[in-house]
């Protein structure tokens, strides 16, 4: 269609890729031509030759064009290591990489307005800031009847996305997932996260490089540190709310939701939230509500480090 205005008809289809791209090429050679491929990953796993025709096109025809090409997806891990990468086909040729970041608790308020605040933090501590999770619940139920009807229901994605989201993005999937079930076991130092992984230190920490780059695991040191780098007092922590649920709460219980004893998780789940909630959630919603005032200008300062604190003379949990 050279008319990118006119109807397309619902049974056209281009013969190939290099065919459409060209035709996008085409498009842009008088004015700026917007072309969005979404959800990119599924595309690769359809055609895993797809990033080498985008590249042979980009560099003989779209690069000198008015094209503004955008690659999407969801399972970030799989773009940047078949397309972006060193040694992938569009290595070098990105002129921007944007990271869609997860809603503010804030936004819950839109999503969840019937709730009072304790119970969309509730809400929140399990889903994160991930729209497609928070959708699943109903601000019209209690905290515990969106457990046991919308949060352990069979239908319910939050009970296999985890490992799916894992196991797409990431080579050795074991691995990642045993480093993740630990942390969230409670082990937080490398050496200790290695032994209770069955890993040496050294792997363990290049599988930890992976999920911090993903966003699922960072290291954190306390706000007093003024090298957090070079700090040996680091620990590894799930920053993903999601994913650090999934492994403390539903992964083990897999079982039990498997054989419909449901009332039983619930029960489980309801008696230890509120102190998941204390030792996880408040306090990243304390520094969130910190940036915000900081941002907003009612801070009297500008603070250097938003953290947490602990040393050896006081205990600190996770």
């Amino acid at each position: 269609f050279r008319n990118p205005q006119s109807d397309i008809p619902p049974e056209f289809s281009y013969q190939t890729w290099e065919t459409a791209l060209m035709q996008a090429a085409q498009l842009a050679q008088r004015e700026r031509f917007v072309l969005i491929l979404d959800e990119f990953t599924y595309v690769m796993q359809a055609d895993s030759e797809v990033p080498s025709i985008i590249q042979k096109v980009w560099d003989h025809h779209l690069q000198q064009s008015n094209i503004f090409l955008i690659l999407t997806g969801s399972l970030a891990g799989i773009i940047q290591r078949a397309a972006l990468d060193y040694r992938a086909p569009l290595y070098g040729r990105a002129t921007a990489r944007l990271k869609l970041q997860p809603l503010p608790f804030g936004a819950l308020t839109r999503f969840l307005p019937q709730m009072s605040t304790e119970q969309r933090v509730a809400i929140y501590a399990m889903a994160g800031g991930i729209p497609a999770y928070i959708k699943r619940f109903d601000d019209s139920l209690t905290v515990r009847e969106n457990m046991y009807e919308r949060l352990l229901s069979p239908a319910n994605v939050m009970l296999s996305d985890a490992v799916f989201l894992l196991g797409e993005q990431l080579n050795d999937p074991r691995n990642y997932m045993a480093i993740i079930e630990t942390i969230a076991a409670g082990y937080h130092q490398l050496t200790d996260i290695a032994r209770m992984a069955g890993m040496s230190p050294n792997h363990v920490t290049k599988y930890l490089a992976v999920l911090r780059e993903l966003g699922y695991v960072q290291r954190i040191v306390p706000a007093t540190v003024r090298h957090p780098e070079r700090s040996k007092k680091g620990r590894y922590v799930i920053s993903d709310p999601y994913l650090r649920f999934y492994y403390r709460f539903l992964q083990p219980h897999l079982g039990e939701i498997e054989y419909g004893r449901i009332k039983r998780v619930v029960d489980y789940l309801e008696t230890h939230l509120v102190d998941y909630i204390g030792a996880h959630t408040f306090e990243e919603l304390c520094r969130e509500w910190i940036n915000i005032k900081v941002d907003l200008a009612g801070f009297p300062f500008l603070p250097e480090r938003v953290g947490s604190f602990w040393s050896r003379q006081r205990r600190w949990t996770l």
